[in-house]
């Protein structure tokens, strides 16, 4: 058993090396500060402010995740020749974390969008469906992955479940513009947004809050957004609506 923990954590610990050696400083930019801190600069007050929010458990696995985020990334970006080795990375990634996260780690939501997508780029539809929905099932409010999971189903074929899902967001956040737009752009009825009963927005899972930054660099990393992924150009085959404008 020894041994075997040892080489877990020999495999850990090359991950880490191989997503820092393989990663660009213009990749890392583009994630949130968490990568920068655990694949990046690694200032020591960024790491441990971050291993305190995150918990240990969790942050020892993190390289995994960012290495997700860059593959995704990658996709966006990369020739059709490497795109599905990108998509193959993202998903390996993703799953692993889901697997090695604790059960109430407040990232697990946006993990399941972020393979719901590259399962999605895969053609593997109905497991994307499945992780979009276990992705508000998580956090109701992450309007990203309501998009995502209407967007599919307009594509499958099944605009009612599409409009039923924007509305059910719209009902938790009236002033969302990025779901309203979507929701007409599928053809939805306008007018009967009007009628919608306010739903209670429930607590999504959240970072501790005890986890106070213990030096400025970190505190400034912590006030970024905690999503900066590169989604592909306004008006590109692959991204033909403007649906992430920002509201």
């Amino acid at each position: 058993m020894k041994r075997i923990g040892a080489m877990v954590l020999m495999c850990l610990a090359a991950g880490a090396a191989h997503a820092a050696d393989n990663t660009t400083a213009q990749e890392i930019a583009m994630l949130p500060p968490y990568c920068d801190a655990k694949i990046g600069k690694q200032e020591p007050a960024a790491v441990e402010m971050w291993r305190a929010r995150m918990g240990h458990d969790n942050w020892i696995h993190m390289h995994h995740y960012c290495s997700g985020l860059v593959e995704l990334n990658r996709y966006y970006r990369s020739a059709r020749g490497r795109q599905r080795a990108n998509l193959g990375n993202a998903i390996n990634e993703f799953s692993g974390m889901l697997k090695a996260w604790t059960p109430d780690f407040y990232l697990r939501a946006e993990a399941h969008m972020n393979r719901g997508r590259a399962l999605k780029y895969s053609g593997r539809d109905g497991q994307a469906l499945a992780d979009f929905e276990k992705a508000l099932e998580l956090d109701p409010g992450l309007s990203p992955a309501r998009i995502d999971l209407a967007d599919l189903y307009a594509r499958l074929g099944k605009k009612a479940q599409a409009l039923e899902v924007l509305k059910a967001g719209i009902a938790r956040d009236p002033e969302k513009q990025s779901l309203r737009r979507r929701y007409q752009e599928l053809g939805g009825d306008m007018k009967a947004l009007a009628d919608l009963k306010p739903v209670p927005a429930a607590p999504a899972a959240e970072a501790p809050a005890d986890a106070t930054p213990p030096a400025a660099p970190a505190a400034e990393a912590a006030a970024k957004p905690p999503v900066q992924l590169v989604e592909p150009k306004i008006g590109s085959p692959k991204n033909p609506y403007c649906r992430f404008c920002p509201d």
